[in-house]
């Protein structure tokens, strides 16, 4: 690994919006962890000639502030509930 490579060049990010376009899912693998991080996002309401409302995107903000990071929350899988994961979709 490079000495200047930040951790988001090495790892693998992916977004997947929900139909509504109030919530997102960014799936995150971690090389060298060997996990998948999968963050919740709740970007509130949207409409699709103005974009997220202004009061949604403050308590984004203090979603941020409050609690350090912008996702309301997340869950890491190693390698073994992947696989359950994996399994999972295929099946759909």
């Amino acid at each position: 690994m490079a000495k200047n490579e930040s951790k988001k060049q090495r790892n693998k990010i992916e977004y997947i919006e929900c139909d509504c376009h109030h919530e997102l899912i960014q799936l995150e693998y971690d090389k060298e962890d060997d996990t998948l991080y999968l963050s919740f996002y709740s970007y509130g309401k949207y409409d699709n000639t103005k974009g997220i409302f202004f009061m949604d995107k403050l308590k984004h903000i203090w979603q941020i502030i409050k609690k350090g990071h912008p996702y309301s929350d997340s869950i890491c899988l190693n390698k073994i509930e992947r696989n359950k994961l994996k399994s999972y979709l295929k099946k759909l």
